[in-house]
């Protein structure tokens, strides 16, 4: 086997033990919706996101009552474990922001994006969701080197992602 090979192998089966290990953190009432929601939208054809977080929540519902979860098929910026529970226990994904880009020109870098990556990994099975949404919000030229990175840290992302879970979703957010 060669090292990339053997340095896969290391990074799924660090993946599996984290991902095992973050199934006894399950904060939802039933155990069951801590896992991850697998195959096509619960309603294929027809994606319905629906965008939820502590900025977002102003009305005097519990958090996640005000969601049509008949229609919604993706909670976004589900950071909060009370809404993950929600959107499993009726069969919708949950994801969570990408974390913070600190300096996008860094992750040019293979090892920096690499290392990037898996720290969202990272989060995304410690806090049972199905994905992340990637909303960067700094004006990017269309040649820039920055662009070219921010594309590159997306697809690189996918891939990993889809190598642990095909159905993870990963999300961008584009502007005008």
């Amino acid at each position: 086997m060669t090292i990339r090979g053997h340095l896969f192998f290391s990074f799924l089966l660090l993946t599996s033990v984290v991902h095992f290990l973050s199934a006894f953190s399950c904060p939802c009432a039933d155990v069951r919706w801590c896992d991850t929601i697998e195959g096509p939208p619960i309603r294929q054809g027809r994606e319905i996101y629906g965008f939820l977080g502590s900025w977002v929540h102003t009305n005097s519902l519990p958090l996640g009552q005000d969601i049509n979860w008949t229609h919604v098929t993706t909670v976004a910026w589900a950071d909060r474990d009370e809404i993950m529970c929600l959107a499993h226990q009726h069969g919708a994904r949950a994801i969570i922001g990408a974390p913070k880009i600190e300096n996008l020109t860094a992750l040019a870098d293979p090892l920096q994006r690499r290392n990037w990556i898996q720290n969202a990994l990272d989060q995304v099975l410690q806090t049972h969701r199905d994905g992340i949404v990637f909303d960067y919000e700094e004006p990017l030229p269309i040649h820039s080197l920055e662009g070219r990175v921010y594309a590159k840290l997306i697809a690189e992302t996918r891939i990993v992602f889809h190598q642990i879970n095909p159905s993870f979703q990963i999300t961008t957010c584009v502007p005008w």
